[in-house]
């Protein structure tokens, strides 16, 4: 699959943004996709529902939940960062023109 997509410059009905926002939840989604399953799991047990992973049923509860959860997470803490990452090698950038010359 990776050879067959190397050699394509963009998949049909997918755009740039599309696969970039798509790609700015990935990496929020694999760090935090278990802790809000295991979330549901708790919150449906204090319900009354008894569900077990591996649970069909508890994946498809816990999906909107995890996309919410991963929404935050890069509204609230990657995107930030990266704002002062930028500044940070801004003001690094300056520093070591100045030091050269």
């Amino acid at each position: 699959m990776v050879v067959v997509l190397s050699e394509i410059e963009s998949l049909p009905f997918i755009t740039k943004n599309l696969d970039k926002w798509m790609g700015d939840f990935s990496y929020p989604i694999y760090l935090i996709h278990y802790q809000v399953g295991l979330l549901v799991v708790f919150v449906l047990g204090i319900a009354g529902f008894e569900y077990k992973r591996p649970d069909l049923v508890l994946m498809f509860i816990s999906i909107p939940f995890i996309f919410v959860a991963a929404w935050i997470f890069t509204v609230a803490i990657e995107k930030p960062l990266d704002l002062i990452r930028t500044k940070v090698k801004r003001i690094d950038n300056r520093t070591s023109i100045n030091t050269q010359n």
